[in-house]
């Protein structure tokens, strides 16, 4: 009796181990499948960055170009004014030099 306890105990045992190391042999071909899979997704999604980061950067330098033409436009259009109103206020400051006000009330 005890030889047949101990055959089937060795069988058991047998059994679980054989299981154990097909579900880790499942296990590990799951893991390099999806490793493998997340590699790939990477891979793609750096390339995805790098194609966006790119277009971003061509998209941009165009932007700032054109923003810094209009600004430029803008700063020359302000400097015209500010050297006209300076060459006005000259002319002004001109006129009252040469001719300065009379006190009212005074003869001529």
């Amino acid at each position: 009796m005890e030889n047949h306890f101990l055959t089937d105990s060795m069988t058991r045992l047998r059994d679980e181990i054989l299981a154990l190391r097909q579900g880790r042999e499942e296990f590990m071909t799951d893991l390099k499948r999806e490793t493998g899979n997340r590699r790939t997704t990477v891979s793609r999604q750096l390339a995805q960055l790098c194609t966006d980061f790119t277009e971003a950067s061509r998209t941009g330098k165009a932007g700032r170009t054109a923003f810094l033409a209009d600004l430029r436009g803008k700063i020359s259009d302000l400097r015209i004014g500010v050297r006209e109103d300076l060459g006005g206020a000259q002319q002004a400051l001109t006129a009252l030099r040469l001719y300065p006000a009379r006190p009212e009330g005074g003869s001529a």
